[in-house]
C-alpha cells in the first residue's frame, strides 16, 4: 500500500511495498513511486493516478508488467487506487493497493491450454467415431448385398424337426446310388 501527494511523490508506504521494491522507507519517501517501472510504465501509472485525483473517484484495473517477476515472467497486479482527501474534503493525493495476481493468471492460462487440448481430443474422437460409423455402415451393406446372400448360400440352414436324422454325408460317391448324393 502507498499514498502519493498531488505531485506523485510517495508520502507513505507499508512494509510489503518496501519488501516488494527492496528499498527502505528513507529511500522512497518524497520520491516518485514505481522505482521498478520503465519510464513508459511509470507514465501510464501516473496518468491513472491523475485521473483518480481529478475525478475524486476510485478505480480498479489490472496491470501487466512484462518480465518483472524474479524468474523473468510477466507480473500481473490488481491495482486499486483511491483519492485521498484532507479535512476539508479536498483531494490531496492518491492511495493505492497493488495485489499480485500473477498465479491466478498462470492458472487461467493453464486452464485455457487444457481446454484447448481437450477440445482437440474431442474433435479427433468425433472424426474417429464418424469414420467407424461409415465403415460399419459400408460393411453392413456389403454383407447384405454379397453374392452368397443373393444366391441363397448366405441364408441360415433350415432346422430339422427334433428326432429326425439327416442322411450321412457322401464320402464315396461311387459306392452310393447316384440319387443319394
Amino acid at each position: 500500500m502507498y499514498v502519493k501527494d498531488l505531485n506523485h511523490r510517495l508520502v507513505m508506504v507499508n512494509a510489503q511495498y518496501l519488501r516488494l521494491h527492496n528499498v527502505t522507507e528513507e529511500e522512497v519517501i518524497g520520491k516518485r513511486g514505481g522505482s521498478r517501472l520503465s519510464d513508459e510504465e511509470r507514465a501510464r501509472m501516473e496518468e491513472t493516478d491523475q485521473r483518480v485525483m481529478d475525478a475524486a473517484a476510485p478505480t480498479t484495473s489490472t496491470l501487466r508488467l512484462a518480465g518483472k517477476h524474479d524468474n523473468g515472467t510477466d507480473a500481473y497486479y490488481n491495482v486499486s487506487k483511491f483519492p485521498v482527501f484532507d479535512a476539508d474534503g479536498l483531494v490531496v493525493g492518491v492511495g493505492g493497493i497493488n495485489t499480485d495476481v500473477s498465479k491466478l493468471f498462470e492458472r487461467e492460462e493453464m486452464l485455457e491450454q487444457a481446454k484447448a487440448e481437450a477440445e482437440t481430443v474431442a474433435r479427433a474422437a468425433q472424426v474417429a467415431n464418424l469414420a467407424k460409423s461409415e465403415f460399419l455402415a459400408s460393411m453392413s451393406h456389403e454383407i447384405q448385398d454379397s453374392p452368397e446372400r443373393r444366391s441363397g448360400y448366405g441364408r441360415p440352414a433350415s432346422r430339422q424337426p427334433a428326432g429326425r436324422r439327416t442322411a450321412e454325408p457322401c464320402t464315396e460317391p461311387s459306392a452310393l446310388p447316384a440319387a443319394s448324393c
